[in-house]
Parts: structure tokens; sequence; C-alpha cells
């Protein structure tokens, strides 16, 4: 199961002014909480703009109740990493102001 965190407008200008040492360190910070909290992810790189993909498994063997366990489960996730990324993103502003 998987969803699609796409960053907005903002975030992306945002992300774009940052040099490259805080932008290697802003895609640290983010790896580090997503290994956390137990959430796998993809296009976690200097390309954010496509989007970050949280997964986590699910096979058929998989029960309604553990179906929906994991679907509210990567869901919080995604909104978890949404605040995570405007505060980060912040703090670099702050920084760089």
């Amino acid at each position: 199961m998987s969803t699609i965190v796409k960053m907005s407008k903002e975030h992306k200008d945002q992300f774009s002014d940052l040099n490259k040492q805080q932008k290697d360190q802003f895609i640290s910070e983010l790896k580090l909480e997503l290994s956390r909290i137990g959430i796998g992810y993809e296009n976690l790189d200097n390309n954010l703009f496509k989007g970050i993909i949280l997964s986590t498994p699910v096979s058929r063997d998989t029960n309604k109740i553990d179906f929906f366990q994991t679907f509210f489960f990567i869901r919080s996730k995604r909104d978890f990493l949404i605040v995570l990324i405007k505060t980060k993103l912040y703090q670099f502003d702050e920084i760089n102001s």
C-alpha cells in the first residue's frame, strides 16, 4: 500500500532556495524521521518535486482489520510528513533570513 506526498508550490520554492548542503541536510532529516516511524519511502532525493512515495507492505493474506489499520497508519504518516516538510523548511527559512 502506498501514497504520494507532493509538495506545494510554496514549499517547492523554499526547497529550491536552499543551498546544496541545506538540501542534503533537509533530505537526510526527512529520511531519518521516516525510518524512525517505520515507513518506507521512494523519490526522497533532490528531485522532491515528483512527490515522495510512502509505502508499507500489504499482501493477499492481509485480513480486513490489518488492511484498514495499515491504511490509516500510512495516511497518518502522510499527514506527519507534510507537517515535517513545513517545519523543516521554515527552520531553514529562519536560518537564511
